[in-house]
């Protein structure tokens, strides 16, 4: 999950947005749609150029991204996409956790922000809907976050929404040259789920 800054000693990235802001535009949630992909695409791909989350070394494809956004239109792995003026701002998601069939009630969260959007809470509406739809779906029991790095913003947001840290694997990913711990997360849902 990425809400902080960019990392200071990553290369630096031309700006790809339009020059409209984000800004200052009214959020709309909604689910993602096949024609987010190239948006969706580019704010992740975005991070991965200019910081350590997500810890991916290649921008990732539009076919891969294609099949991630296939792989996100379940009740149990959503898609919520954060919208301002006509343009993607955000979005969250809950992905497979792990392959073994005993995984399937525990879910991965993502959230990721446009850059031109920080600073406004749409990390925190992101968090609010996706986290609703987990507890609607009536079959996940817990989430986990993997964040990486010193991203205080994102652990800040995590422990506001209830989740706990279980642990950091420390030195666990090298990106831009550095050792990066990650900081696992946890948000149990209850037995009822």
């Amino acid at each position: 999950m990425s809400l902080a800054a960019p990392d200071p000693a990553a290369p630096a990235r031309a700006d790809a947005s339009p020059a409209a802001s984000l800004a200052a535009l009214p959020i709309l949630l909604r689910p993602g749609r096949p024609d987010d992909v190239p948006a969706l695409l580019d704010i992740y791909n975005g991070q991965i150029v200019s910081s350590v989350s997500p810890l991916h070394l290649e921008p990732r494809t539009l076919e891969m991204w294609e099949q991630w956004f296939a792989d996100h239109q379940s009740d149990v792995h959503p898609l919520v996409v954060a919208e301002a003026g006509g343009r993607v701002a955000g979005y969250a998601c809950l992905s497979a956790f792990r392959p073994p069939a005993a995984y399937l009630c525990t879910a991965e969260l993502s959230v990721y922000v446009h850059r031109d959007a920080r600073g406004r809470g749409v990390a925190t509406l992101l968090m609010e809907a996706i986290l609703g739809k987990a507890r609607a779906c009536g079959r996940i029991h817990s989430i986990v976050s993997h964040i990486t790095g010193d991203n205080e913003p994102s652990r800040g947001l995590h422990r506001k929404m209830g989740f706990e840290l279980c642990g950091t694997l420390r030195e666990a990913g090298l990106k831009f040259g550095r050792y990066h711990d990650v900081h696992v997360y946890q948000l149990m849902l209850g037995e009822d789920a």
